[in-house]
């Protein structure tokens, strides 16, 4: 099976969690896969690491612009999936749902027929809600409403999520979760050591990940210097807080903030780490970030609302604080109890390689996708129709 990934942002290097499950989810997925993505500045067409990567430039993040920008690609998008003439569609749901929608009706005005599964990251309506004005709310609701319900297949990445969709647009999707690749974060200890080194990362560095220009991670990120943070230090005067993922304008004698890292040293970073952190307080789908902290073996702390959607059991898997004082707690707690974060860190190690594995994941997508073309083959051949399940012109 020949499946095309659209992506309305820079997928390859990853560098944000809707990059990397864009990124692992066409690297895992079964057949071939070609990956579509638009990146600011100049487009290349080459491929990407182990994805075939066909690529679109566009100017600016700004929403008007960035429809303008996405309007003026389309025939070029869509003229390069349909010469690719893939057997499905995936679009990744991690944009605003208006993008996507002009891709989805472009692609139905110039007759692709080819089933199109929409890949929700998040309840985008959800996000926008509580961050943006309530026209821009009212619009991704319209938006997401009409690609969940036109598309082939829907897909949530949790429960949560799925009872949301289901509340808010009628349907029921499929639950595919976001998932980690255990065996990139299987870093030999010299590499780990290597990566501490350049960096400056001690025994008792603390370690927080994600954009920092993404709403709930500047949320968080205020949280743990000014309030967290400080409040540790008062019982371990030795810890350091690593931020990566770009730089943030604050300065502090145990802050390291090397911005955004190349992507192959991220494992050998988050190893090199003593433990780590994810005080989110909003947004929506789930932290990729967890996944991929519990993958390294590092134990971790997280509120309530970080580890959403994930499964995992505080005091098992990692431990939850919902409060900036009990989360600076459990951050001290960990760095003096070495047994409890060895623990920690060997149970979600396991949990996440056994429930959330890519190549479990992608299988699992692959074949609600192969179910969806059988359908739709066996549904035409039961009308007569003499159209093909796969229409290009």
């Amino acid at each position: 099976m020949k499946t095309a990934l659209v992506a309305l942002y820079e997928v390859y290097p990853p560098a944000s969690g809707a990059a990397s499950v864009s990124y692992h989810l066409a690297r895992h997925l079964p057949g071939e896969v070609v990956l579509f993505q638009m990146m600011r500045g100049r487009a290349r067409t080459e491929a990407e690491g182990e994805v075939r990567t066909v690529e679109f430039p566009y100017a600016s993040d700004r929403h008007l612009l960035k429809v303008l920008s996405i309007c003026r690609r389309l025939p070029g998008i869509v003229g390069a999936m349909k010469s690719e003439r893939p057997e499905a569609i995936v679009l990744e749901g991690a944009s605003w749902a208006v993008y996507l929608l002009l891709v989805f009706a472009f692609l139905r005005i110039r007759g692709v027929r080819s089933p199109i599964i929409y890949h929700s990251h998040n309840v985008e309506y959800l996000l926008r809600k509580t961050r943006n004005s309530p026209l821009v709310s009212l619009i991704t609701r319209w938006a997401e409403r009409i690609l969940c319900r036109r598309s082939d297949l829907a897909t949530a990445v949790s429960p949560a999520d799925a009872r949301a969709i289901e509340m808010l647009y009628g349907l029921v999707p499929v639950v595919i979760p976001n998932g980690v690749d255990p065996d990139l974060f299987d870093v030999p200890p010299d590499e780990a050591a290597r990566v501490a080194s350049k960096y400056g990362i001690t025994d008792r560095t603390v370690l927080f990940m994600g954009l920092s220009d993404y709403p709930p991670n500047r949320e968080a990120i205020v949280a743990l210097v000014s309030r967290i943070f400080p409040a540790a230090l008062r019982s371990v005067p030795s810890l350091k807080l690593a931020i990566i993922g770009g730089r943030i304008p604050v300065r502090r004698d145990w802050l390291l903030n090397p911005g955004s890292i190349p992507y192959a040293e991220v494992p050998a970073f988050v190893k090199a780490c003593r433990l780590c952190v994810a005080p989110i307080r909003s947004g929506s789908g789930t932290r990729v970030k967890l996944l991929e902290y519990m993958a390294a073996g590092r134990p971790v702390v997280s509120t309530s609302k970080g580890a959403e959607g994930l499964g995992a059991i505080s005091g098992l898997h990692l431990l939850i604080a919902d409060s900036d004082e009990a989360f600076a707690d459990e951050i001290v707690r960990l760095v003096c109890d070495s047994v409890l974060s060895e623990t920690l860190g060997r149970q979600a190690r396991l949990f996440v390689r056994e429930r959330f594995s890519w190549q479990v994941i992608a299988d699992r997508l692959a074949r609600e996708i192969r179910n969806l073309t059988l359908n739709k083959t066996n549904n035409a051949s039961r009308a007569g129709s003499p159209e093909s399940v796969i229409s290009h012109e």
